[in-house]
């Protein structure tokens, strides 16, 4: 989907499951966990199976969720700081990587 057909869609648009996965990135099954474990975007139930999203819902939830964590606290980090967790990451995973195969 274009940005142009994006900004045009009307915020009280009901939007299928796989809609919104088109349209915010968020995975079907990510939206049907959050939904079975509370959280995650308010949402309908049309009939025994049918589930719709608002759009205007869903941006708000994801105005509303924090950047990392569950705290509501702004903990955005930098650039560097990223970098600097993407490494660590990378050099963890090539550690347990090693260990598995005896080296």
């Amino acid at each position: 989907m274009s940005i142009v057909q994006f900004m045009q869609i009307a915020p009280e648009a009901a939007l299928k499951p796989k809609e919104v996965e088109s349209l915010y990135h968020i995975s079907v099954n990510t939206l049907t966990q959050l939904r079975h474990k509370g959280g995650g975007p308010k949402y309908r139930k049309l009939g025994y199976r049918s589930v719709r999203y608002l759009a205007i819902d869903v941006a708000d939830w994801i105005r509303n969720h924090p950047a990392y964590g569950n705290t509501g606290e702004d903990k955005s980090i930098t650039p560097e700081e990223s970098a600097k967790r993407a490494e660590q990451c990378r050099n963890a995973v090539k550690k347990r990587v090693a260990k598995k195969r005896g080296k």
